[in-house]
Parts: structure tokens; sequence; C-alpha cells
């Protein structure tokens, strides 16, 4: 977020400001012996401490005084506590009575004040809830009067009505009404050339913004949190503006073009209903933050070079599409929102540190992937390397579900959530789109079978998931289990082998032995089986076997599932038969959290392809729970077998 700019205050009028120029002027001039300001000036002043409870001002020394006290005298050279005169204490041309516990409203005489500069009746609020009869308000007098003013502020308060016209106020600089109950349209600012800062933001006005065209010298302008509605004025041509706040209203069109604005430091109009592209940022060499969060902006993010002042960019909610740009090395650490758009989701570890979160996508539903997701080359083995001793192995069954629309199913071995660190299994499946960008999963599981044994077990669907490949080695899998666990995240995977074949466009492998991977089972022992991994690059194969114990059916639930894995770095390319691949059992580990596993081989096993639809699995376990337990497994491919694959 960034640092909030109060036009006036900033400029001329806020708070003490008003006050302490008009002590300096009087400091310079000296006091006269007589004062003679206007019977009506006294009057408005008599007033204002009437109308607005000046009994019981925090501040109201000599006020009240006799006439010709106003500006000080000889005898008591000190003015109205909060008055400002000219050198010759002539006219009133200075009022300054911010947080001085002012309750009631302006009197319409306090306009006659002809003369007056500078007005600031900031921050008499004091109410709390729905109090009433505890601050400043009713309505803002006409000020077509004050030909002479310049700074005017009375932000803070409880003021209602509109905002009374501005025109002919040619030296106006600072206006402040914002934090107030202010209704109806906003005034008209053309012929205001001297201003520089404008702040009607935190009321209830409606209509449209007017035109800014010739306020050249403007600096700051906030109408933030209001009912405005219509589009963007033009920007063009106001050199000097730093900071533009519209956030938090009804505008729509488009962003103006912001070419030109080399000061401008702040841009925000967040929560809007704006739409069109982001205009080009270049040239924008001090802006520190932009903000066009939650808007319907379509498109791709500009480049942000040459911006080496920018700290934070938020273009969360919106509909932006493509490639992210280069982030600017200034962009403050966890201050930029990416979110809510359906940009692509490539691995950027300098977007991860200014957005706060690795990757940046994690948390972005919308995000779409890079390369076709409809391609059997995704199949293998991921996992997250702060959490290892965990993970997934996953087979997409290329065009499945259709021409370009692929099915992806994989096992999760995994841990219980509690503290056990007891195994536990989850199967995941979903069709995606090759240019879908993810894979929308049902999470399930099976229950009460028994190890390598009948009966067949059913699944029970436990949550659903969502699986974004960022590139053939990135992955980011978003879960939502709906088990009363009340287990919520995300996970970023990387392969843990090399990637044999995928590409951004997604091809068919070429014949090799990996296409021999993927799921495989016993229709015998259906709820329970194999996901295998033959990568031919490394020599490696791997597989996850989700299981049972050899009581499962006896003892039900989530305690009945056992998963091991298979692991050898002896795969020799063309071999149809490998033996002595081992068997592991891993335990100690928490769901989705980092350490405390430790893993022993328990066993070995054979495995032999006789075809790409055939395999026989021998295996003989000499440690762990299954010690002593031998056998074999004929198995199949749980879906069809993948295009080019021969033996």
């Amino acid at each position: 977020m960034e640092p909030s700019i109060n036009g006036a205050g900033l400029l001329i009028s806020k708070r003490n400001l008003v006050g302490v120029l008009g002590l300096a002027i009087s400091a310079l001039v000296g006091v006269p012996a007589v004062a003679a300001i206007p019977a009506s000036e006294r009057q408005a002043l008599l007033d204002l401490y009437s109308s607005a409870g000046g009994a019981n001002w925090i501040y109201n020394l000599n006020w009240n005084g006799p006439a010709g006290s106003e500006c000080g005298t000889t005898a008591n050279p000190s003015p109205w506590y909060g008055v400002t005169c000219d050198s010759a204490n002539a006219h009133i041309i200075g009022i300054n009575l911010s947080e001085n516990y002012l309750i009631g409203t302006l009197p319409a005489s306090l306009f006659a004040l002809t003369e007056l500069q500078n007005f600031n009746v900031s921050d008499n609020n004091y109410c709390g809830g729905d109090d009433s009869g505890c601050s400043l308000g009713g309505a803002i007098p006409a000020l077509s009067t004050l030909t002479q003013l310049q700074g005017f502020s009375i932000d803070g308060n409880q003021f209602s009505g509109s905002i009374p016209a501005l025109a002919g106020l040619a030296k106006l600089q600072g206006f402040d009404v914002a934090g107030n109950n202010l209704t109806g349209s906003m005034p008209s600012l053309t012929g205001l050339a001297s201003l520089q800062g404008f702040n009607a933001g935190g009321n209830q006005l409606s209509g449209s913004i007017p035109s800014l065209a010739g306020l050249t010298n403007l600096q700051v302008f906030d109408v933030h949190g209001n009912h405005l509605t219509g589009a963007i004025p033009a920007l063009s041509g106001l050199a000097n503006l730093q900071a533009f706040y519209a956030f938090g209203n009804q505008l729509g069109g488009s962003i103006p073009s912001l070419t030109g604005l080399s000061a401008l430091q702040f841009f925000n109009v967040a929560n809007n209903g704006l739409t069109g592209s982001i205009p080009p940022l270049a040239g924008l060499a001090s802006l520190m933050s932009f903000d066009v969060d939650s808007n319907q902006l379509s498109g791709s993010i500009p480049d942000l070079a040459g911006l080496g002042a920018l700290s934070a960019i938020d273009v969360g909610g919106n509909l932006l599409t493509g490639t992210l740009p280069a982030p600017p090395a200034t962009l403050a650490a966890n201050g930029s929102v990416l979110c809510g758009n359906a940009l692509t989701a490539t691995p950027a570890a300098n977007w991860d540190a200014a957005t706060g979160v690795t990757p940046w996508y994690a948390a972005c539903p919308r995000a779409v992937s890079s390369i076709n997701i409809d391609q059997f080359a995704l199949t293998g083995s991921w996992f997250q390397p702060s959490t290892g001793g965990q993970g997934l192995v996953i087979e997409v069954y290329q065009d499945n579900a259709g021409a370009g629309a692929g099915t992806l199913a994989a096992g999760w071995y995994t841990y219980d959530d509690s503290a056990s660190g007891q195994q536990r299994w989850y199967a995941l499946q979903g069709n995606g789109a090759a240019n879908g960008g993810s894979y929308p999963l049902l999470i399930a599981n099976g229950l009460g079978g028994n190890f390598n044994a009948p009966p067949v077990v059913g699944a029970n669907v436990v949550g659903s998931a969502t699986l974004l490949f960022a590139s053939c080695t990135d992955a980011l899998l978003t879960y939502d289990f709906s088990d009363g666990s009340g287990r919520r995240g995300s996970i970023p995977l990387i392969r843990i082998d090399a990637n044999v074949a995928c590409t951004a466009q997604g091809a068919t492998p070429a014949a090799s032995d990996f296409l021999l991977s993927g799921a495989w089972f016993s229709p015998a022992t259906g709820g329970q089986g194999f996901y295998f991994d033959i990568n031919p690059l490394q020599n490696l194969l791997f597989a996850g076997w989700y299981t049972y114990l050899p009581n499962g059916a006896q003892a039900g639930g989530a305690a009945s599932e056992r998963w091991f894995t298979l692991q050898t770095a002896a795969f020799v390319p063309g071999t149809k038969s490998l033996d002595n691949i081992g068997i592991y059992s891993t335990s100690g580990g928490a769901f989705n959290v980092g350490g405390g596993v430790s893993t022993q081989q328990v066993g070995t096993a054979k495995v032999t392809y006789t075809s790409c639809s055939a395999m026989t699995l021998s295996y003989t376990f000499t440690a762990g729970a299954n010690q002593g337990l031998s056998g074999t497994i004929d198995m199949q491919p749980v879906g069809p077998v993948p295009e080019g694959c021969s033996l």
C-alpha cells in the first residue's frame, strides 16, 4: 500500500501549516497600535465562535475580546487564537482551528472575509458510531466571494450537502474536503490554474470526475471512496502530477494515457469497473506505486523497464493474460499482487520475491500454463524438495477425453495430517484441455483393502485439486479436502528426474522405454496398484506402490493404507526384464510438512514386460511389516497404451 498523500495537506493548508504561515507574516510586520478590521469581519469571527461552540474549544485565547483585539494590540500583541491578519491588520487572511473541538456549523457570514487566504478547521470530529452533536458539520457555505483564497481544509468532519462552486477562485492552491458526508456531484475545476492539491476522498459524491485540463500545477488529486461513475478524464498536460487516487468508486471506461507524467509517484484506481488495457508506463521514472486491482482490465502487463523508483505494483483481480515482464529491481519484498488474472504461470524468482509467494502463481487459481498439457510426456515423478519423502507419480492419457483433451491420473503418496507419521495415499483424476492450463481433479482414497488380495476396493472422494503445469519441469498442486480435516493449500512441484520428451507445443514421444511408464494394476485386486516412471535418459526406474496392510480389511479406515516405492538406477534401455529392484518403506512424515522421515529397504522386486499391455511383477519382502511375504502380480495398464509404444 502506498503512503497516503493529502492534497491540501501536502501543499498548503493541512493542520498547522496555515497558522504557521499566518504567524510568520505577523512576526515580520509587527503589530500596529490600532487595529482596523471591518466590523463585518469581526462579526464573522464572533459568529464562528458562537456557531461552533467556541466556549468549549481546546484553545480560544483572546476570542470575543473587544473590538480591535482580533489581530492583537500594543498592550496584548497576541491575536485571537488561530487568526492571522494582513501586514496592516486591516483584514483577516487566515484561520486555523484544526483539531480544536469545534462542534456545530460554519456561519454564512464567515465568508464575508473577502481577503481570506487560508482556512483550516480540519479534524474536528469527536463522534463515535452514530453520535450527534459531537462534530463540525452542516453545509459548506458559498465560497464564491473568497477570491483571495489559497488553502481550504475542512477534512475529517461531518459536513453534508454538496461541494459549493469553486469558479472564480483563481488563487486556490489546496482544497481538502475529505472524510465528510458530502453528496452530489463534483464542481467544475476549470480556471483553477493555481490548484496544486484537491482531496474529496471518503465522501458519498456521485456523477463524474470533472475535466482536469489546464490544471498544470496540480500535484495531488484524490477522489477515492465515493460513488463516482463515468470515465477517468484525460491526464495529459499534468506534468506536475505526483499522486492520482480514484480507487473505490464505480468508474468505467479505460485508463487514460499516462505519457508525459514524469513526476507521477502514486497511481491508484483499484476497485472500479475499468476496462481495456493497462497503458504504457514508459517514461514514468518517478513512479513508486501502481495499483489497478479489482477491475476488468485485459491484455498483458506492459513493459516495466525504466521504472527505477517502482516499489509496488498491484494488478490483481483483472482479466490480464500473457507472460510477465521483467520486474524492476526496486520492487519491495511482499509488496506486489499478480493473482486473480489468467497470466501465464512461468517461474520467475524476482516475482516470487516481489509477491512474497513461491512460486508467484501458487495462490493464483486462474493462472494458466505456457505449455500444452495434453501430452503423455508430462508423465513421471513429481515432488517438493522441502517435503522429501512424499510426492506424486502421474500419467497423462493424451486425447483420452477427445481431440486436444487429456486425462490426468496420479498417485499421491504422503502421510497423516497428525503427528502420527502414518502413511496415507490418494488417487487424483480429471480431464483438461491442451490449452486449458491446468487439470481440475478429484481427490479420492481407498479404504479397507488387503495387500495384494481381494476385495476390490472402491474410491471415496475426499476433496478436489488443480494441477497446473508452469513448464515441463515445474507444476503447482492446489488442494482442498472435504473430509473434515480442513486441509487446503498448494504445493509447488518439480520433476524428480530429467524431462524425457515434453515440449511446450506437445508432441508424441518417440518410441522408447519411457512409454512403459504410467499406471498399472491387477483387475483381481482393483483399488490398489502401481505408477511407474521409467527414464531411459538416466537409467532410472521409479514406482509408487499404492496398497494396504496384509489385514487391511480388518483394520479398516485410513489406517489400512500402505505405500512403498520401487527404485533402481540400473535400468538399461531396451531391457524387458529387470531384477533386484529395491522396495523401500518410508515413515515418520506429516502431510505436506518437511522433515522427520526415515526410509529403509524392505525387499526386492523383479519386473518383466511381455508387451506394452502386459507386465509381471515379482516381490520378496525381507523386512518391515510385510517381512516374509512374496508373490507375483500380473498387471495391465489402467488406461489406454500410449501412442508409439512397442516391444
